[in-house]
C-alpha cells in the first residue's frame, strides 16, 4: 500500500517527476535552519509549524477539489514557500521580528543555489514569503504590487494566488501542534503570550464545510474561555480579513467560524462562580449582546453562543432539547447573507423561526428578565 499523503510535498514526491527529487532535497537542506528556530523559551517552534503549514496547503487544495487546477511547478513553489517563509527566525539570533517574511525572502534569492532551487524559483518564492507576516491593509497593499501571474520557462505562475494559498495556510496553523515543542514556562511569560499558549492548547485543529472553515477547540476553564475568545477575535479582525475576499474570489472556502465543546463543565461553573458569584448575570450579558446582533442582523460571535449553551446546560431546569434547538436555529441564522438584500431573508427567517420568542422563554425559566 502507498504512503498515505498528508503534505503538499508527499503529494509531489508521488508524482515522481522533475520536481520530487528537488522537493525532498531543499526540505533536507532546510532542516538544520528549521531546527534553531525551536530554542527553550521561545515561541518558536521550527520544524513542526512549517509541516503544518505544508499540510494545510496540501489539506485547503485537496479538501476544495483545487489540487488539479494547480500546475506541478506552481504545487512545487507552494512547497518551497511552507519550507522557506519562517528562516529568519532560525538564522538570527535577533531577527527582525514583524519583518521576518522580507527578510527570509531575501536570503532565499540570495542562497538560491544552496537551497537547491534555481534563480527565478528563488526570485518568485521570495515575493510569496516576504509579505505572509503582514496583516489587513498592510498585507492587502503589498498584494497588489505582486503580479497576477509571472512567467516562468513555458508556463504562467499565478503568484498572487500562490501568495493568499500561504498566508491562509499559516494563519490555519493556531491549534496544539503549536506547543508541543516549545519548551515555555508559562509562570515566566507575560498575560499575552500565556493566553496565546492557552487557546492553542485548546484548540484541536480545523475542517472545511462547504464555503466555511471551523475551527474546533476544547475548553478546560474560565482562563482558556478567555484566551480562546481572545484568540478567535484576533483571528477574525486581524488575519482573516487580510485573505477572506481573496478566497472568495478564488472559489475557496472564505467563512470562518468556531465551535468549542467545554470539558469538566462543573468545574468550569465553579470556577466562574468563585470569581462573579452569580453566572446567571453572565448569561443576561450574553443574552443580550445576542438579541442586539439579531435585532441588527448582525452574526452572533461563535464563542459566546457555545459559552451561552454550556452554562444553560448546566441549569436542571432548562430542558437541553430545547437549548439545543435553539443553538442550531442561531447556527442557521449565522449563514445566512449578509450581502445587500439580505435583511429581507434574515428578517423573514427571524420571524418564521420566533427566535427572539425562544430566547426570552428560556431566559425566563431561570429568572431572568431582560
Amino acid at each position: 500500500m502507498s504512503k498515505k499523503i498528508k503534505t503538499l510535498r508527499d503529494y509531489i514526491i508521488s508524482l515522481n517527476d522533475d520536481f520530487s527529487e528537488r522537493i525532498r532535497e531543499l526540505w533536507r537542506r532546510a532542516e538544520p535552519i528549521h531546527n534553531r528556530q525551536n530554542r527553550t523559551g521561545r515561541k518558536e517552534d521550527g520544524r513542526c509549524h512549517v509541516e503544518i503549514v505544508d499540510s494545510n496547503i496540501w489539506a485547503l487544495l485537496n479538501k476544495s477539489n483545487k489540487i488539479d487546477e494547480f500546475s506541478r511547478c506552481e504545487l512545487f513553489l507552494l512547497s518551497c514557500c511552507a519550507c522557506c517563509h519562517d528562516f529568519d527566525k532560525g538564522l538570527f539570533e535577533n531577527h527582525l521580528g514583524n519583518e521576518h517574511g522580507y527578510n527570509s525572502g531575501k536570503y532565499v534569492e540570495e542562497k538560491a543555489i544552496n537551497l537547491a532551487l534555481t534563480k527565478p524559483e528563488a526570485y518568485l518564492i521570495r515575493k510569496i514569503i516576504s509579505i505572509h507576516n503582514e496583516l489587513n491593509d498592510n498585507f492587502k497593499n503589498k498584494l497588489k504590487k505582486i503580479e497576477n501571474v509571472y512567467p516562468l520557462i513555458n508556463e504562467e505562475i499565478r503568484l498572487k494566488k500562490l501568495t493568499i494559498i500561504l498566508k491562509t495556510a499559516d494563519i490555519l496553523h493556531t491549534d496544539n501542534s503549536r506547543t508541543l515543542d516549545i519548551g515555555l514556562d508559562k509562570n515566566n511569560i507575560d498575560k499575552l503570550d500565556k493566553n496565546k499558549q492557552l487557546a492553542r492548547e485548546a484548540i484541536t485543529g480545523w475542517r472545511i464545510d462547504g464555503s466555511r472553515i471551523i475551527f474546533n477547540a476544547i475548553s478546560y476553564g474560565y482562563d482558556c474561555d478567555k484566551a480562546l475568545e481572545g484568540c478567535f477575535k484576533y483571528l477574525e479582525e486581524h488575519e482573516w480579513t487580510s485573505v477572506q475576499e481573496k478566497l472568495m474570489d478564488y472559489g475557496f472556502p472564505y467563512k470562518l467560524e468556531f465551535k468549542v465543546n467545554s470539558s469538566e463543565l462543573k468545574r468550569v461553573n465553579e470556577s466562574y462562580g468563585a470569581r462573579t458569584k452569580d453566572y446567571t448575570k453572565y448569561i443576561r450579558e450574553i443574552a443580550i449582546t445576542i438579541i442586539g446582533c439579531l435585532n441588527n442582523f448582525k452574526t452572533i460571535n461563535s464563542i459566546k453562543l457555545y459559552k451561552f449553551r454550556d452554562y444553560l446546560y448546566s441549569i436542571n431546569k432548562v430542558d437541553k432539547k430545547n437549548i439545543s434547538e435553539f443553538i442550531y436555529l442561531i447556527e442557521e441564522y449565522n449563514k445566512l447573507p449578509r450581502k445587500p438584500g439580505g435583511s429581507e431573508i434574515i428578517k423573514i427567517f427571524l420571524t418564521q423561526h420566533d427566535i427572539l420568542s425562544k430566547i426570552e422563554k428560556l431566559l425566563n425559566i431561570i429568572g431572568i428578565i431582560l
